[in-house]
């Protein structure tokens, strides 16, 4: 082409640059040729992107000049331009026709015969593309026009071969409009640029491009026809929605009905109403395409989110039947479905999803929302009709159309609407799901929903709950899933009717049918039988029995369960018959103060266990659970079958034997009622139950119970009068001290102190074990046992007064300590605890009085001005090695001395004494000391005095200071007088000690220490004495070191829980308890006065706050106070009672007296720092049951949990358990926890370093002394 030809070209495609008049005016101008006024009229009427149409938004140019303009276009189409040897280009010919579309499109008149022939030889499916969608535009045009002119409506058909789209699955043939009005050669002369148009090369179909490329990635490669269908299908469908102005709305309702009767009836021929001229066999009657589908979803959304067009369908009733109908139609997925079906249910799902939400609906709508609702869940149910294929794709969709329905109800929408859907949904899924397929895609997502509605809707009065029923036994017999659900949504149910006391009506109705709804579990499998069981005994035991709210009397429950429960436990999975015979059990045992089961309850039970005895692998079970029904009218039936099944499983069995180690002794002959031996009493099991702790202590896995079992056994024989049981602990107990295993060994150890009291009658040979074997066996590294076995020697020590007899006992003790002091690093703090035991026994047990572990001296409670009768005279204070300060306290007439060390504070006074009598001197220090001789531990004595000759008084007493003193003595002198006289009277009066008093400047204090000097001289320790300084910080001192207790100081809290009460605030404002409960008070300790009791207090307030009175109890090592609850005062203004919380809430250790009827719980009263709980439980017959709730895992003993002991055990075992625990919890708690030993060590230590006499000489002391 020749640059003239492009630039000619280029001006007629309407780049000019000339302005619209002078365009006109060429348009106008006849005279110019008719191809530079289309040229012009192009570029007047140049393309736009806007795809909307306003027939009414026309220019006045065009008004003025439409039907020349019209004209002018046909002219040129209709011109045999190959006669003037023009020729004409496709450029010319493409823009003649897109004017002639833009003249036609407005609502002005049109040559409708002229058009609708140019439409049709364009539409010709022979010809190329873009002339096609030249035809199909001037065809809407017409058809704008009036919608009912015959040609446009078949032409507009007819280009729609939806034939094209037929499926392979599409049974018969399809019928539509007949398709020869453009399917044959046109042969009008006045056409002959249709065959110009076809010598054209052709740039390509663009046009439809990128529709047809999306919608190929959902149906995969389409032939040409199709493409054309869909693309002429898209296009009419935005072409009703695609005006402007106001005739918008009209133009809109008139094509919506037109297409409703013409073209979609052609696919939903079922639910739509064909036109007269459209044949009712016509369009797709077994399934339409998925694409055409897909397009009108979308094209009805557009609609629905179009503000001024969704009235239209949504608000007539028609129209919304329609248009629910063809979305409902989205979820009829076939057996081969492709993308474009998923991506219609998508779009369907998101319409649901706003709808549920009320988001693009009408205000008709929003107000028939429940009716809106109803409708669309009839459709979904297709979804769920697995017979089809169960693909991921399906699998997805039915999970997000549950997802929609559980939002919906939180949004109000009418329980009922949703049960009818769910139960549709249920009965598709059985009907059509596979049996074999897993369930975690299908089912069980619709079953957690099923179970959710219907924990929701419990309490409507019209479930059938049979349908529901019938269809979740079908699922749950397969799935533990289901089962976790149920037992979720159960748990919310069971709080919801506990809070109701299990009143009578719907939702206890409900709650009963809940439990049924997933059948039987004798027909589940076995695993899921199991979690069935599981989930049941989560929601009895741990919901219902343990909550602290009001629970269901055993009676009640009994009434629900107990068939179903008896049924498992015969004929169920094995784990299932454990799980059942478990919770069977703990219902029985709930309330069973308040109320008894029903003999007829009682006796099927006791069966069940006599039948159950039978199965090995519920041995465990049996024993384990036998204590909690024991109790029972009746059931010591089962005790003699439970000690033979007991012997072949000691592991499970020992809270049985807890329960009746005592029975023997207190029923005596009583015939004991068994279905073997009709002669057997209770005291005849004695003997087995004796072999089986016998037995348990020599397995190491229940050594530990078995010790403090058979401790608590020993005991018991004791009190009966079996003295002779005492042979079981020389010869069997006390040599498990010697286990490999530490905590056998120091659980052994624990039970010797816990008999030390109550058999003195083999103090000597089991001291001797503890010396001569134990201390001689155990080595050094372990710490922990030679520490308890110093322990241990020290409770048996301490029963009773020294004998003669110690002396070998002590040497030999002494002897092996010695050895474990040469072996053991001067760091270890084993070697500080045998020091202090070494003292310990050195002072206290060589010295003072003992019974049963209690000593008549403790610590003085006399101030040092009391002790010194008011004394003007300031008293000595001296260091006594590294760990003693010595105090001298002034007086005329008696040797006084304050004496500081780790044991304690000691006021001392003497007169009219000598220590050692001169003729026997050296027998009554070899008499003392006889217990230390030749042992390796270092002990000196200093010789007294030699006694003073009667000679001249002065002389005599330089002379016998000079021989005894040498240190003190002076040079002779030339003077005349007495030796040394004047030099020593020097000295005397002259000699100052920083810190000391001076004897002579103070009035009348000369002589006030006599007494005291001359007892210590006949001691030998004068040389000893190290002077400190008497200033403000060491008096401050002595007082904090006076302040430090000894004896461990140990709070406990006791608490009295009355019958029924189970709050906190209840149990705090009790101010009394029974009978019972208050003499176990007065048997747990002495009761003292608060104001003056000196001992420990753990924080009572002397001045009355808490209250008058309260419980005290000392031994050797432990001072305790008990925080009693009803022994301090109650404020009724405060319901918290913070007074008394604030003393039992600090304490590691609980004891609680429960006379409720449930057993007691952890958390009833909350606090930060009880870490062990000990429950007392008062039983008929004089018994106690004892629970014990610990945070921590330790065994503490003697007590142990589930142990039932006699009234004559009760106090000291509960008391000397609580103390252990407190020990347990301290060192748990803080695990370089010191002992007060220790800690008074240290601070005499530190006082003594801190307040020393600089450089001292010992004639400082005996200076300071005068």
């Amino acid at each position: 082409m020749s640059n003239k030809m492009k630039n000619f070209a280029s001006w007629f495609v309407g780049k000019s640059t000339e302005d619209s008049n002078k365009l006109r005016q060429i348009i106008l101008d006849s005279s110019k040729s008719i191809r530079k006024r289309l040229c012009s009229l192009s570029a007047l009427l140049k393309p736009s992107d806007k795809q909307s149409i306003n027939p009414e938004k026309c220019s006045d140019f065009i008004k003025s000049n439409h039907t020349l303009l019209i004209e002018l276009c046909v002219h040129f189409l209709r011109t045999d331009h190959t006669k003037n040897k023009i020729k004409i280009t496709w450029e010319e010919i493409s823009n003649t026709l897109r004017c002639l579309v833009d003249l036609t499109s407005y609502s002005l008149q049109i040559p409708i015969d002229t058009i609708q022939e140019i439409a049709t030889s364009c539409l010709n499916e022979t010809n190329r593309w873009e002339l096609r969608e030249y035809g199909f535009n001037l065809v809407l045009n017409l058809l704008n026009k009036d919608i009912n002119l015959d040609v446009p409506n078949v032409l507009m058909l007819s280009i729609m071969d939806f034939k094209q789209l037929k499926s392979e699955e599409t049974k018969g043939e399809l019928f539509f409009i007949d398709r020869s009005s453009i399917t044959s050669t046109p042969n009008n002369y006045d056409l002959l640029w249709i065959n110009l148009v076809k010598t054209f090369e052709k740039t390509g179909e663009s046009v439809q491009g990128k529709l047809i490329n999306d919608l190929e990635k959902m149906t995969g490669t389409m032939n040409k026809g199709a493409k054309d269908c869909i693309f002429f299908f898209s296009k009419i469908l935005d072409h009703a929605i695609s005006f402007e102005g106001t005739s918008r709305i009209g133009q809109f309702k008139k094509w919506f009905f037109m297409l409703k009767q013409k073209v979609l009836y052609l696919i939903y021929p079922t639910f739509c109403i064909s036109a007269p001229t459209v044949g009712h066999d016509w369009g797709f009657r077994d399934g339409f395409p998925p694409i055409l589908h897909y397009i009108v979803v979308k094209w009805i959304v557009h609609i629905i989110k179009t503000i001024d067009l969704a009235h239209i369908i949504l608000d007539n009733p028609e129209e919304f039947e329609f248009t629910i109908n063809a979305i409902g139609e989205s979820f009829k997925l076939t057996e081969t479905y492709n993308v474009s079906s998923s991506e219609s249910a998508n779009i369907a799902l998101k319409l649901y999803e706003d709808w549920v939400f009320q988001r693009n609906m009408t205000e008709y709508l929003k107000k028939n929302w429940g009716y809106v609702m109803c409708k669309l869940l009839e459709y979904p149910v297709f979804l769920f009709d697995y017979s089809q294929d169960a693909s991921s794709r399906r699998v997805g969709l039915c999970k997000e159309f549950l997802k929609i329905l559980n939002e919906s109800k939180d949004k109000g929408l009418d329980k009922k609407i949703l049960l009818d859907c769910s139960l549709r949904l249920s009965i598709k899924t059985i009907q059509t799901q596979d049996p074999e397929r897993p369930f975690h895609d299908i089912v069980e997502p619709l079953a957690e929903f099923l179970i959710s509605l219907l924990t929701e809707s419990i309490e409507l009065f019209y479930i059938n709950w049979d349908n529901y029923t019938n269809i979740l036994k079908n699922w749950s017999t397969k799935s533990e899933f289901i089962i976790q659900i149920w037992l979720e949504k159960m748990r919310q149910i069971t709080v919801s009717i506990k809070d109701r006391q299990f009143e009578a009506g719907l939702l206890l109705d409900g709650w009963l049918s809940m439990f049924k709804i997933l059948g039987d579990p004798l027909k589940f499998q076995e695993r899921v039988q199991i979690k069935w069981v599981q989930a049941l005994h989560e929601l009895l035991v741990v919901i219902i029995l343990n909550n602290p709210q009001e629970s269901p009397s055993p009676n009640f429950m009994l009434d629900i369960f107990f068939m179903t429960l008896s049924k498992l436990i015969r004929q169920g999975a094995k784990e299932t018959q454990r799980l059942s015979l478990v919770t069977l059990v703990t219902i029985f045992s709930n309330t069973k103060c308040q109320e008894i089961p029903y003999q007829c309850y009682l006796e099927h039970l006791c069966l069940l266990f006599y039948m159950s005895g039978e199965k090995v692998y519920l041995w465990s079970t049996l024993l384990e659970s036998a204590y909690q029904v024991l109790e029972y009218p009746g059931m010591h039936f089962l005790i003699y079958m439970l000690l033979k099944i007991a012997r072949n499983d000691l592991n499970h069995a020992f809270k049985f034997l807890f329960h009746v180690f005592c029975m023997p002794n207190y029923y005596g002959k009583t015939k004991l009622e068994n279905n073997e031996r009709d002669d057997l009493t209770y005291i005849d099991i004695k003997d087995s139950i004796k072999e089986l702790l016998i037995k348990g202590v020599d397995n190491p896995s229940t050594a530990v119970y078995a010790l403090h079992g058979l401790t608590i056994f020993i005991l018991d024989e004791l009190n009966s009068g079996n003295e002779s049981i005492s042979s079981l602990i020389t010869s069997f107990l006390q040599l498990k001290c010697l286990s490999k295993d530490d905590e056998i060994a120091i659980s052994s150890l624990n039970c010797l102190q816990t008999l030390s009291t109550s058999f003195p009658n083999i103090q000597k040979p089991i001291l001797d074990f503890l010396i001569n074997k134990c201390l001689q066996e155990i080595p050094n590294t372990k710490e922990k046992i030679l520490k308890s076995i110093l322990n241990t020697i020290q409770c048996w020590l301490l029963i009773s007064n020294p004998t003669p007899n110690d002396d070998t006992l002590l040497s030999n003790l002494f002897t092996k300590l010695s050895n474990h002091i040469l072996a053991t690093d001067s760091s270890n703090s084993l070697k500080s605890e045998i020091s202090t035991f070494i003292s310990f026994i050195s002072i206290y047990y060589l010295n003072y009085s003992y019974k049963n572990q209690e000593s008549t001296v403790f610590n003085s409670t006399l101030s040092d001005g009391d002790f010194a009768e008011g004394s003007s005279v300031r008293p000595l204070h001296y260091s006594l090695g590294s760990y003693v300060i010595f105090t001298m306290i002034p007086h005329e007439e008696k040797a006084k001395f304050i004496l500081r060390n780790q044991f304690g504070r000691f006021c001392w006074e003497a007169y009219d004494f000598m220590i050692f009598e001169p003729s026997k001197i050296n027998e009554d220090i070899e008499k003392i000391f006889y217990p230390l001789k030749e042992q390796k531990i270092e002990f000196k004595i200093k010789q007294s005095p030699l006694t003073v000759e009667e000679e001249p008084l002065l002389p005599k007493l330089l002379k016998f200071i000079a021989n005894t003193y040498p240190e003190c003595a002076v040079e002779e002198t030339n003077n005349d007088g007495p030796i040394g006289f004047l030099k020593m009277t020097e000295v005397v009066e002259e000699f100052i000690v920083e810190g000391c008093v001076e004897e002579k400047k103070q009035e009348g204090g000369k002589g006030q220490f006599n007494m005291g000097r001359y007892f210590l001289a006949n001691l030998g320790l004068t040389d000893k004495l190290v002077p400190l300084q008497f200033d403000e910080n060491f008096e401050r001192g002595l007082g904090i070191l006076d302040s430090l207790m000894p004896r461990e100081s140990i709070k406990i809290g006791v608490i009295y829980v009355a019958p029924g009460q189970q709050d906190e605030k209840e149990i705090l404002a009790n101010s009394g308890g029974s009978a019972e409960f208050q003499d176990f008070l007065l048997a747990l300790g002495d009761v003292v006065d608060i104001q003056n009791h000196k001992g420990n207090l753990g924080g009572l307030d002397p001045k009355g706050t808490a209250g008058k009175v309260s419980i005290s109890y000392s031994d050797w090592q432990y001072d305790v106070i008990f925080h009693v609850v009803p022994l301090m005062p109650t404020d009724p203004s405060d319901d918290q009672q913070v007074l008394k919380k604030r003393h039992v809430g600090n304490d590691f250790v609980h004891i609680v007296w429960s006379e409720h009827y449930k057993d007691y719980r952890q958390d009833t009263m909350l606090t930060h720092f009880n870490l062990i709980i000990i429950v007392i439980y008062p039983l008929e017959q004089g018994f106690f049951r004892i629970q014990i709730l610990k945070k921590v895992s330790v065994e503490c003993g003697p007590l142990l949990d589930g142990m039932i002991i006699p009234a004559h055990l009760l106090t000291t075992l509960v008391r000397q358990t609580a103390i252990n625990s407190t020990q347990q919890a301290r060192h748990n708690k803080h695990p370089n926890f010191e002992k007060q030993l220790q800690i008074r060590k240290k601070n005499i230590q530190e006082l003594i370093q801190k307040c020393p006499i600089q450089n001292p000489q010992k004639h400082m002391v005996y200076a300071s002394m005068f």
